[in-house]
Formats: C-alpha cells, structure tokens, sequence
C-alpha cells in the first residue's frame, strides 16, 4: 500500500504534482497548468521576535574579523577593530531573518556568536 496521494485536476484530468516556491506552495495541473496554491510563510520570517548578537572569538587583529564586523555594524575597520577588543562585543540588534544573515556572515570567517534569546533559526 502506498502513502502516496495523486490528485487529478478538476478541468482537464491531468496529474496534479505539488510545489513549494517562495512563500506559496500549492498544487499543480502538467497538462493545463491549473491550480490551487495556499502561503506558506516560513517560522522564521513571522518571528518578532529583537535578537542581540555577540562575537564570541572575534579576533581584532584578523583582517577577516575585521571586515566582517564593521559589515554588520555598518562602520569603518577602525571602529570595528575596537569593538573586537572588547570581552564579548555585541555587533547586531534585530528580527529573526537579519540575525540569521548576520549569523552567516560571522561564521563565513570562522567567527562564533551568541545570540540572546535563545534563536531556534
């Protein structure tokens, strides 16, 4: 038995197949392209939640550090720099997508964040 479902469009009587693009997924006719499509809008983007990032092992002498934090504050490497000489510098204050973002970016470079609250992303 097989927990397959295969649903026939209801204008021509064609396969239906499914598809998730975006923030829409739905049902899709091969033949006619009919369809029946819903939102689906990822947890992360409804998230309201204000995320703090702090750089964990940020390096002040590591040109990569450097660049990337003063990315993510939307400085200069000077002002970058001293802020990596702090203990544990907080680099980013925002919404569960820019923390994500944000995220990514320090670990492209070898860089650890803490992010409070706890970020389930």
């Amino acid at each position: 038995m097989s927990n397959e479902f295969e649903a026939i469009c209801e204008k021509c009587g064609g396969k239906m197949v499914a598809r998730h693009e975006g923030s829409m997924q739905g049902l899709f006719c091969t033949k006619c392209d009919w369809s029946i499509v819903t939102t689906n809008i990822a947890g992360i983007k409804l998230d309201r939640t204000q995320y703090d990032v702090f750089a964990i092992n940020g390096d002040y002498k590591n040109h990569s550090h450097i660049k990337v934090v003063a990315e993510v504050i939307g400085s200069n490497s000077l002002v970058a720099r001293k802020l990596l000489q702090e203990s544990t510098p907080a680099v980013f204050r925002g919404s569960a997508v820019e923390v994500k973002h944000v995220k990514d970016i320090l670990n492209s470079v070898g860089m650890f964040c803490k992010i409070v609250p706890d970020f389930p992303w």
